[in-house]
């Protein structure tokens, strides 16, 4: 593993090209932090927001959160122009070991980069390489301040919490942004054919992205909020709003034994109404998974099963020009 700061990226790739022998794309992956908040006071202190919830904690969570995310260079020949760039949204699973193979998504990413794309897989606040709080102790630690059970009912409870959620979701999107302004520090790299993708909750932060024009060509959701479909109402409102004002054009995949397979159909159905180009599939059972949750997970940690979904990918990005 190799570490650095966003500092003159364009000076820091000229190594990115030589792999290592042996090594699979996710070995030669580049850790750099792509967005520094520093602390309320303007010093780059650094925080995991570890504090007692409380107002230290807020200006924590806000303000001293660093960024990071795994950065992939093909070693294929330079296309004309620059490689392709696709910028990967991850979900929760298998977030929790700094530098794991979970944590860097090697299964996207021995898939993608021999394809010759560039691959940046930016953690969300609170997951991986990244500091901030994680969303589901951001809900709690906002129930527990002004919606305790001592004084809301499960139910109001649980529509605050579809309300922290569903915000807190769309201010990630508002990091993809930041991602991808740090990504033009590099060269070789060709900023007219972006594409975005995401899984799970990072699929739900891909729509989110997908609301603002970056410039991307292609957007992917792969099983965005199967967990949460019909749970979390302002959510779902949310997603269809998303849609509405899309960017770009956008594949939907889920396989058919996913926890809920319903924000596919649903959401695919809303891009048509509103006139968006889209591609949906609904792909065949995850075989081996006995539950919604193993399916859901296995679609893009198993290898084979990126083998079964990724050439639609690469043909719904390529027929609008990420290739």
């Amino acid at each position: 593993m190799q570490t650095r700061t966003a500092i003159l990226p364009a000076i820091l790739l000229l190594g990115l090209g030589a792999a290592r022998a042996g090594a699979t794309p996710c070995d030669n992956g580049w850790l750099f932090t792509y967005k520094w908040i520093p602390s309320a006071s303007g010093q780059d202190s650094r925080g995991d927001c570890t504090s007692p919830p409380g107002a230290s904690y807020f200006n924590c969570t806000q303000t001293r959160v660093q960024l990071q995310g795994w950065f992939y260079y093909p070693t294929t020949p330079k296309p004309a122009g620059g490689y392709p760039v696709i910028i990967y949204n991850h979900g929760s699973e298998d977030m929790a070991t700094s530098g794991s193979s979970g944590a860097k998504k090697c299964p996207i990413v021995n898939y993608f980069v021999p394809k010759g794309f560039v691959v940046f897989v930016p953690h969300r606040r609170g997951h991986g390489e990244s500091t901030g709080i994680m969303f589901d102790a951001w809900e709690d630690m906002w129930l527990d301040l002004y919606c305790p059970g001592s004084i809301c009912t499960s139910s109001m409870r649980q529509a605050f919490k579809d309300s922290i959620r569903t915000s807190y979701l769309q201010d990630q999107a508002n990091d993809v942004k930041d991602a991808w302004t740090f990504l033009q520090g590099f060269p070789d790299i060709n900023q007219n054919k972006l594409a975005i993708m995401g899984h799970s909750f990072g699929g739900v932060v891909t729509l989110f992205t997908n609301q603002t024009d970056l410039g991307q060509k292609a957007a992917i959701d792969l099983c965005g909020a199967s967990e949460q479909w019909s749970t979390f109402p302002t959510l779902d409102a949310a997603l269809f709003d998303a849609v509405d004002h899309f960017k770009t054009r956008v594949f939907f995949a889920q396989p058919h034994n996913d926890v809920n397979i319903s924000p596919t159909i649903e959401l695919s159905h809303e891009a048509g109404l509103v006139d968006m180009r889209f591609q949906a599939t609904i792909y065949p059972d995850v075989p081996g998974a006995t539950t919604g949750q193993q399916a859901h997970s296995q679609f893009v940690t198993d290898s084979s099963q990126i083998d079964i979904w990724g050439p639609g990918a690469l043909d719904f990005m390529a027929r609008f020009g990420v290739k």
